[in-house]
């Protein structure tokens, strides 16, 4: 009974993930190529409005939850805003970073075509000669399988350190300070696990890349298999997690202030036990 209603409500969340990309799309389109609105304003209108409907949808379709409250929405609404501006505001100074750094003027030297997404940058690669684009694992992967002669030139985690001592960090765990004084144990007991499950998925790629392919994360077992060891997939902690987050911030800063808030983070933005 359990695995029937997962199943069931996995196929609802998967069918909400179609919708709301569907949807994202058609308006980003619209908006881009009917009403002539700025390529950036479209491509977070696509972002911001498909979040939101994935929001509703799997709130009260997938999970039926009934509980009602605007503070959650708003709270919702400004995540997902923020998450957008960070990314899309950290990417320009990493990739000029990473160009300068290797004696290429991002200005003179290249064509830098912003895309909104992974489709719009395999689009971009089947159909213009000489195409080059920076894509995340898996999609390298997956990509590799769809474009004839497609090949990796560079690893970005190899170029960043050649030219500098810290790490390209793109995920990280965000928690409440006073979430963390309340409940110290029980912070640690996580961190401990999530770290054991990173050094499983490290050892155990077979078992690790079925687990992907079933729950539908990646198109199919082969391909997390192959991409999988490419992922770059650690968890640092403490004084490691510090220097491999401040050099990358520090970056950032220097290239825009504001990518970062206007200063660096002090010693009380790093969780450490």
């Amino acid at each position: 009974m359990i695995k029937k209603l997962f199943d069931k409500t996995f196929l609802k969340f998967i069918l909400v993930g179609v919708a709301n990309t569907v949807f994202g799309t058609a308006i980003m389109f619209i908006m881009y190529n009917v009403f002539g609105v700025n390529y950036w304003i479209s491509s977070a209108s696509n972002y911001v409005c498909g979040s939101i409907l994935s929001y509703f949808l799997n709130k009260y379709f997938t999970f039926k939850n009934q509980d009602k409250g605007i503070g959650v929405i708003i709270k919702f609404i400004i995540n997902i805003s923020l998450c957008y501006l960070i990314a899309y505001g950290a990417a320009k100074p990493l990739v000029r970073y990473i160009l300068s750094g290797n004696g290429l003027d991002a200005d003179k030297d290249v064509n830098i075509v912003w895309c909104s997404d992974t489709t719009e940058a395999l689009s971009k690669l089947k159909s213009e000669d000489g195409a080059i684009a920076v894509l995340p694992q898996p999609f390298v992967t997956a990509a590799s399988a769809q474009i004839s002669g497609l090949r990796v030139v560079m690893d970005l985690n190899e170029a960043w350190e050649k030219i500098n001592n810290s790490k390209i960090v793109t995920g990280v765990i965000v928690v409440r300070k006073e979430f963390a004084e309340k409940y110290p144990e029980q912070l640690k007991k996580f961190i401990d696990e999530y770290n054991e499950s990173v050094a499983y998925t490290s050892s155990n790629i077979d078992e690790t890349a079925q687990l992907i392919a079933e729950y539908g994360i990646v198109a199919s077992e082969a391909i997390a298999k192959k991409a999988l060891p490419k992922c770059h997939i650690v968890c640092y902690i403490n004084n490691n997690m510090r220097s491999a987050l401040e050099g990358f911030l520090q970056v950032l800063y220097d290239q825009n202030p504001k990518s970062v808030g206007g200063s660096m983070p002090k010693d009380d933005f790093y969780y450490e036990y």
